[in-house]
């Protein structure tokens, strides 16, 4: 551009020198020599933070869809780069595996429920069983205490006292595990969870995991966008470890201007910004600043064990995000869409001019520069 203002300045000067206008001394013959010093000094030069410009991408968000569940694969119904809806069928597993340990485990509750229930009739019975061992206790005790007065007196023999008192210890240890078998039910039949059974509640739990898991085998697009690079099929096993396929979301396109940092000071969101892409030559897409992206590659660190290393430390551009006024434009770009963006501040507003007929001129040269 600084060469097409030069060359007019050359060629009006020639024209006023040929009617006579001008006189060609020295003074004139070096002018444009100053003109195009005055022109870098305070145009050009100001123009790169006053109306910075710089490459443009389009950038979208790409989902690794991992299956949940692993399993071969018995159906991909979706087909590549053809859009889809939030929920669509992207591919499906075998699920027989699953449906098995559903029913399993539904049986599981069922068995589970009705253990519950015969604790009930175990803890009456384990009580009744603890009353008739006591009773048989103090049956027992009182033949003993008979057969101790009875022996004193003669009226019978040291050895039916000892059978008396085997049969004694006897019923004391049945009357232990007696007890012992009540505390076991009252515990098992006190265990529960917002008083529902302990086991139950576990089994369902496993159950329902295990239907998540069934549901799981169906796996869905996570929002609207398309698959790319398909190349899953029908008979292939799919893991928990590694992405199926790529899916692209389209509901947010992300363009990104790179911006050099000594040009970017005084870029500010709701700036007007012009944008032109290779993939459409001649024309002009405007929109607004949304941010400056506060961190870039080179401000990064990852935490680890080593202290502080020298690195080459590189001045590189920031990324500028720009939101384009029609909406349905942005969608429609392909994603790795590359073009030249440029951002118009409250500074240089003389170079806004320039900065716009530069920028239309790249987009015609679109129609063939491939690069």
């Amino acid at each position: 551009m600084i060469v097409v203002l030069l060359n007019a300045y050359i060629a009006l000067l020639a024209l006023f020198v040929w009617l006579g206008f001008v006189r060609l001394n020295l003074f004139w013959k070096i002018s444009p020599v100053l003109v195009l010093v005055l022109l870098l000094v305070g145009l050009f030069i100001p123009m790169g933070w006053g109306a910075p410009s710089g490459p443009v991408a389009v950038i979208r968000n790409s989902v690794q869809i991992v299956p949940n569940v692993s399993g071969q694969v018995v159906a991909v119904p979706v087909q590549a780069n053809l859009p889809l809806k939030a929920g669509d069928v992207l591919f499906r597993i075998d699920p027989a595996p699953f449906a098995y340990s559903v029913k399993d485990l539904q049986a599981q509750v069922v068995a589970a429920e009705q253990k519950a229930e015969q604790l009930k009739s175990s803890l009456d019975a384990a009580s009744a069983n603890l009353k008739a061992v006591q009773a048989q206790l103090g049956f027992a005790e009182q033949r003993r205490d008979d057969m101790v007065r009875l022996a004193k007196s003669s009226a019978t023999s040291e050895f039916r006292v000892q059978d008396e008192q085997r049969q004694v210890d006897t019923l004391n240890a049945q009357l232990n595990a007696a007890k012992a078998q009540e505390t076991s039910v009252r515990l098992a039949l006190a265990s529960q969870v917002e008083g529902v059974n302990t086991d139950v509640v576990r089994t369902k739990a496993q159950l329902g995991n295990a239907q998540w898991e069934l549901d799981q085998t169906t796996v869905r697009a996570p929002t609207e966008g398309y698959v790319t690079n398909l190349a899953l099929r029908a008979g292939a096993r799919v893991t928990t470890q590694a992405p199926a396929m790529a899916f692209i979301d389209t509901g947010e396109t992300i363009i990104g201007v790179e911006i050099a940092q000594i040009y970017a000071r005084y870029i500010e969101p709701g700036q007007i910004a012009e944008v032109t892409f290779k993939g459409a030559p001649g024309e002009i897409f405007t929109g607004r600043v949304e941010t400056v992206i506060q961190a870039i590659a080179t401000g990064q660190t990852q935490p680890g064990g080593l202290a502080v290393a020298p690195t080459e430390v590189q001045a590189a551009p920031f990324v500028v995000k720009i939101k384009l006024d029609d909406q349905s434009i942005a969608k429609g770009l392909p994603a790795g869409s590359t073009g030249l963006a440029a951002i118009y501040t409250e500074h240089v507003k003389a170079a806004h001019v320039i900065r716009q007929v530069v920028l239309r001129q790249m987009a015609i040269l679109n129609y063939i520069n491939p690069f």
